[in-house]
């Protein structure tokens, strides 16, 4: 996303075209893998990728099935549920507040809402 809520083409560096889809704005973009999907421009999360990176990942304090990412995306990576064909996937943000939020659930399956600010304080904490 641009910094005027348009969806910018990194490959050719242009704005794609947004579209009104009832209540809200998309935009179709094609992703790595040839499939077209329609981005949401209240909930922008492009990653389609079944699979972490072949980065660096740091476990999430109290949260052993959670990962996260030097860029600050969280990764589910265990215990994963069959709705999502035990494949990881990126857990999805909530903006509250002025700050972005994500549901994680502990190992005996209590549910919090934890600031990513604090989460990537924790895992990176030089950074």
């Amino acid at each position: 996303m641009g910094s005027d809520d348009c969806v910018v083409n990194v490959n050719s560096n242009k704005k794609l075209t947004k579209f009104w889809r009832g209540n809200y704005y998309a935009t179709r973009v094609v992703a790595d893998n040839g499939r077209q999907k329609w981005v949401n421009h209240n909930f922008c999360n492009v990653a389609t990728s079944s699979e972490p990176p072949d980065q660096e990942m740091v476990t999430v304090e109290g949260y052993p099935d959670y990962k996260v990412t030097p860029w600050g995306a969280i990764w589910k990576c265990t215990n994963l549920p069959k709705k999502k064909r035990n494949t990881p996937f990126i857990v999805s943000k909530r903006y509250l507040h002025g700050s972005d939020y994500v549901r994680l659930v502990t190992e005996d399956g209590r549910v919090h809402l934890v600031r990513v600010d604090k989460i990537m304080e924790e895992a990176y904490p030089n950074d």
